[in-house]
């Protein structure tokens, strides 16, 4: 406080509240300044929740073979978690590849009957019911490949189904 205040003394320094005009000065220490980093710890006792959740299940049953990551790791999306054991559907996918390529060179034959029975029709030497026949059959034929097709692409999802990664970028828990 200053002596412009009203309470000075002659010397500038204003007297102590309640001693009197006599009262001695207190004493001010100064620092400098100084930024650094500060850990922050803050203690309490509570629950923590996730603000999203996943839950990875797997498509398809099997043995598993690998569990690829450890619980509280933080994965990316796409990262792979689990491996199930791909032999029986990989088997199962060249099954339904095999019976396709069956089917097609069938349907190769059929297609080759029915062409060759419409020429045999046209100059009167086959039946109209073998020609109708023959053409029901290369029908049911490639709506037989296409059955195939479908079920190749089955057996290829289900093998893939054995690799199962995450879905999001996040930490994992149980």
């Amino acid at each position: 406080l200053t002596s412009a205040c009203g309470r000075g003394t002659p010397n500038g320094v204003a007297p102590a509240e309640g001693r009197g005009n006599g009262a001695a000065p207190v004493a001010v220490t100064t620092a400098v300044v100084l930024q650094k980093p500060m850990a922050v710890k803050l203690k309490s006792v509570g629950n923590v929740e996730a603000s999203s959740t996943v839950e990875v299940r797997s498509q398809v049953s099997g043995e598993l073979l690998s569990v690829d990551f450890s619980e509280g790791q933080d994965v990316r999306q796409g990262q792979l978690l689990f491996t199930i054991d791909p032999r029986v559907f990989e088997a199962t996918l060249k099954q339904a590849e095999a019976a396709l390529a069956r089917d097609t060179a069938q349907a190769k034959n059929l297609e080759a009957q029915h062409t060759r029975l419409a020429s045999l029709l046209k100059q009167g030497l086959v039946s109209r019911a073998d020609y109708d026949s023959a053409a029901a059959s290369a029908a049911a034929m490639d709506a037989s490949i296409e059955a195939g097709k479908a079920a190749v692409e089955n057996a290829r999802i289900q093998r893939q189904n054995t690799r199962i990664t995450s879905p999001v970028t996040g930490r994992t828990g149980a």
